[in-house]
């Protein structure tokens, strides 16, 4: 194990984590799922627009990819329909990414706190954490009601680390998306990626280190940035989100399908 001076100790205390493409092998269900629904409703979104978005807010998806708000009629008959898609024909098929229960388990032998910081809806997340029997493994779970703004702004980290009680350089987030990195990045908070997202390395530069899975991190959890004897991982500068321009390809449907 590395030797690190007592000043130089990794004092990290809580550890944050998103569900989709972290815990549970969903992002390409998350895109089907919502590809489904937006061309149902008059969008000709394609699957790679859809696919880029997915980890950050669905009103920020809806926003760019259809021009409406989240709280429109429309788009809440959308979330209605594209939530129930999810459960009825999706949900059931979704599996656990590899050693998830072990480094859970880990992190508990290490006393660390460990919650979810999500920006998916509460019902939604408590139905993917129910369908992998996670529901008992974390402290708190923050969704997106918890925050004003959905990622890629800090809201939901902040508020994670608000239940938690916990500074931002006492916790880590392992992300599995550029928006979770650009939200623990914004909140100060360190980060490490995984692979398991579906995101190019070039996608994830805002994490301390990269690793294909939880498997992998957890055969090198002791010289990882997670590990008790770690040099503390730098605290990210000041982060300023700036809202990515609409898809090219990107229209509104018809005025006929207006709310």
């Amino acid at each position: 194990m590395r030797a690190a001076s007592r000043s130089g100790m990794n004092h990290t205390r809580a550890v944050l984590m998103d569900i989709d493409g972290t815990l549970l092998a969903s992002a390409d269900a998350q895109a089907a799922s919502w590809l489904r629904v937006l061309q149902d409703f008059g969008y000709p979104v394609k699957h790679g627009q859809v696919r880029a978005r997915v980890g950050m807010g669905q009103d920020r998806l809806l926003r760019e990819l259809c021009g409406i708000e989240e709280d429109s009629p429309r788009a809440r008959r959308m979330i209605a329909v594209r939530e129930m898609l999810l459960r009825s024909h999706y949900l059931p098929k979704l599996e656990l990414l590899p050693s998830v229960r072990e480094f859970l388990h880990r992190l508990s032998q290490e006393q660390r706190e460990v919650t979810i910081a999500t920006s998916a809806p509460r019902s939604e997340a408590m139905a993917l954490l129910g369908h992998a029997q996670l529901l008992t493994d974390f402290d708190h779970v923050v969704c997106k009601e918890d925050a004003e703004q959905s990622k890629p702004a800090a809201d939901v980290v902040r508020a994670a680390l608000d239940r938690s009680g916990i500074r931002p350089d006492n916790a880590i987030f392992i992300a599995s998306s550029p928006y979770d990195l650009a939200a623990a990045h914004a909140a100060h908070v360190p980060s490490v990626a995984l692979r398991t997202g579906g995101w190019p390395d070039s996608a994830l530069l805002d994490a301390s280190d990269v690793y294909d899975d939880l498997a992998q991190l957890l055969v090198q959890f002791d010289s990882s940035p997670l590990a008790a004897d770690a040099s503390a991982p730098e605290v990210p500068r000041p982060f300023l989100w700036r809202e990515p321009a609409l898809w090219p390809t990107a229209v509104r449907a018809k005025k006929s399908h207006a709310a």
